[in-house]
């Protein structure tokens, strides 16, 4: 891994920017077992998944013969085909988890009551970062922090071959959502997310839409597989896993196409 990350220039100035980076995730749990001289799997199992009482999670190994593992499929122009294999080795610290709804609903609520990170970490880790001048992202220590369908939020998703999952806390509501879909195609699990937020109470009614910020212009450009383009109706997604659509603002720096949400850490 770091052999692959060493040489790479930076994008940008460190605090000019943020972009999310699942390489520095990965140099994180790289970082973690040096410090603790001890596999990131048995460091997760021991100090995270236990006193969160998620006895249902793991560090996923495809060879483990597990109850009711469910499998991942993907939308092809040939249909709905199993997910093609992909080793939770390569993932590492920036995701390879297996775990259920339940369980990522403990999660959440052992982390914002105290469980897991003292009160003064807790408040780092919901703090949006600053960049150079002053401006805020939507970012914190490993959870975006702002808003899901006009209610403060923070949350956090991810998507490997064949699944797509997310979990949110409402600390107003002091409410725990996580859902996971072993399906990567039209419907995300973000997309779900959001519905649930809109229908929690005081929630009915709320626009689907918000005010599109004033320059469209800088959201131009590649994201991973998918490329973002300007014309006369807005902005439009190509190169997602299922086709192409029209993106709407949903508020701040997130989009949606009706289906999922699409934010630029900015």
């Amino acid at each position: 891994t770091l052999a692959l990350v060493r040489d790479v220039p930076f994008h940008f100035e460190p605090g000019e920017q943020m972009r999310y980076s699942n390489s520095g995730y990965l140099l994180l749990g790289m970082l973690l077992e040096a410090v603790t001289e001890r596999a990131y799997a048995d460091h997760v199992a021991e100090h995270l998944l236990a006193p969160a009482g998620m006895a249902s999670s793991r560090y996923c190994d495809q060879r483990a013969l597990i109850p009711r593992r469910a499998s991942g499929y993907e939308y092809t122009p040939d249909g709905l085909l199993r997910a093609r294999f992909v080793s939770f080795r390569i993932p590492f610290a920036a995701g390879g988890l297996c775990a259920t709804a339940a369980d990522l609903v403990e999660w959440t609520r052992a982390l914002h009551d105290g469980r897991i990170v003292s009160p003064a970490l807790h408040a780092e880790l919901v703090r949006p970062g600053q960049l150079t001048g002053g401006r805020a992202t939507r970012y914190g220590l490993g959870l975006a922090v702002g808003e899901l369908a006009g209610r403060p939020a923070w949350h956090h998703g991810g998507g490997i071959q064949g699944f797509t999952s997310y979990a949110a806390y409402f600390p107003d509501d002091s409410l725990s959502v996580a859902v996971l879909v072993n399906t990567m195609g039209p419907m995300g699990a973000d997309a779900v997310v959001e519905a649930m937020a809109r229908a929690l109470p005081g929630g009915a009614g709320r626009a689907a839409t918000a005010p599109a910020p004033a320059d469209l212009s800088r959201f131009v450009g590649r994201y991973g597989g998918a490329e973002v383009t300007l014309g006369p109706g807005g902005l439009h997604v190509t190169g997602l896993p299922f086709g192409e659509a029209d993106l709407r603002p949903v508020g701040g720096t997130t989009f949606t196409d009706g289906r999922g949400l699409y934010t630029t850490r900015q």
